[in-house]
């Protein structure tokens, strides 16, 4: 069984390694105990999995979550699904009041 890379004080799993193998338009999952046969313009993509998160992501400082979005480190879904901040886009900026209800009760 795949093992994630656990979170500690509240903080989430990171996902697992995942291998794939593309051969003209089929895509497949690769199982690392088995042999491929690669031809030329296949493609073996590798996700290597990071490390687990540390404390509650719904804690991070607001300003972060911004900045991370900013930096192409996460995307606006992912800042409100993951660290509950939520980015008004019109104005670039943290949505104060909908990211304080959105982290109620975390």
């Amino acid at each position: 069984p795949e093992i994630a890379p656990y979170g500690l004080a509240g903080g989430g799993a990171a996902p697992p390694h995942q291998l794939y193998l593309t051969q003209g338009d089929t895509r497949s999952t690769v199982d690392t105990e088995s042999f491929y046969r690669g031809n030329t313009g296949d493609v073996f993509e590798i996700f290597q999995s990071g490390g687990g998160g540390y404390g509650n992501a719904f804690h991070r400082d607001p300003a972060q979550v911004l900045a991370d979005v900013e930096n192409g480190l996460v995307s606006h879904a992912a800042a409100a699904d993951q660290y509950g901040g939520v980015i008004d886009p019109l104005r670039g900026a943290i949505d104060e009041r909908a990211t304080a209800a959105r982290r109620a009760g975390r």
